[in-house]
């Protein structure tokens, strides 16, 4: 007797079969997952939350499926905190958008204990400006955290960026060199990003950093963090990070957290009354020739001050 099945699945709906034809002839590098996401948001019913049947029916369907191979090195060590805030983490994704395949990167600060997404900012290159940018816009979000894993790209490994932290006394924890397996959690999301969101921006018109930028933190806000996570048990991220946050969270002095984001440099002013920071020269006015000066830079937005007549 054949027992082979001549239909793609008897489990699946029709329907979601349909769906699955049309989604893969239009956008043939669309995951399992995704596929699955986009038939809950169109309604259709799909007759099995499993993955791997609705993979077996994409298979028999010769359907393009594309999967990631999995590391060579199976010595794998996970750490897992138990309560948000605790441990953070942080990486860029490159990408392109717009019809020139402008170059830009994302970063998104996520939450260890939930895989919540904190927040999400886009540049031109990773850079310690953006990197601390993001940093504000969590704790402006959030709340403080207690410790930060990143790897060890310029970004995160400058005089800035270490001089911060010490002050914000939040531990800079630096993963280990060619150790991928320590950062699984944050090339998961990047992953989802770009299979749900990164590869839409070839098509945008605005390809803009603050318009990138909107668009990102609107997906982690209301798809990301709202989806169903495996390694969660199904709960979305954002249903376990309120379900776990201390309710008796201390409250932020921001205007005294603000002001450890400014740096200050001794300069001396030339003959020709100008001062060189960071690669650029700016005029000072007159009466500061050959004197030695304080100057201030907000990390923040690359405004540089100096005290003159008593006032910054």
């Amino acid at each position: 007797v054949d027992r082979r099945i001549k239909t793609a699945s008897r489990v699946l709906e029709n329907d979601f079969i349909s769906l699955i034809r049309r989604e893969k002839t239009v956008d043939q590098e669309a995951s399992i997952p995704e596929l699955m996401r986009r038939a809950n948001e169109e309604n259709v019913a799909i007759g099995s939350q499993s993955r791997v049947t609705v993979w077996r029916a994409a298979k028999r369907l010769n359907l393009p499926i594309f999967s990631a191979k999995a590391p060579g090195n199976d010595n794998m060590r996970r750490f897992a905190y138990r309560y948000p805030l605790q441990m953070v983490m942080t990486d860029g994704v490159h990408f392109r958008a717009g019809a020139t395949r402008a170059k830009r990167v994302a970063m998104v600060l996520l939450d260890d204990a939930t895989r919540f997404a904190l927040a999400g900012v886009v540049g031109y290159s990773e850079t310690t400006e953006l990197f601390l940018k993001l940093i504000w816009m969590g704790f402006v979000r959030h709340g403080l955290f207690s410790n930060l894993y990143v790897d060890h790209g310029s970004a995160f490994t400058s005089g800035d960026a270490t001089l911060i932290f010490a002050r914000l006394g939040i531990p800079l924890v630096h993963g280990t060199v060619d150790y991928p397996e320590g950062r699984g959690k944050i090339e998961r999301l990047h992953r989802s990003l770009r299979a749900q969101l990164l590869r839409g921006f070839k098509g945008a018109t605005d390809v803009s950093t603050a318009h990138l930028q909107l668009q990102l933190n609107h997906h982690l806000e209301h798809v990301y963090n709202k989806s169903p996570h495996e390694a969660l048990g199904g709960e979305t991220p954002m249903q376990r990070f309120l379900d776990l946050r201390l309710k008796d969270s201390p409250d932020v002095d921001y205007e005294n957290l603000r002001e450890r984001f400014f740096v200050s440099q001794r300069r001396k002013v030339s003959r020709t009354n100008d001062v060189k920071i960071d690669g650029l020269f700016f005029e000072m006015p007159s009466g500061y020739c050959g004197r030695t000066i304080i100057i201030v830079k907000d990390v923040l937005n690359g405004q540089y001050f100096f005290d003159h007549e008593g006032k910054r």
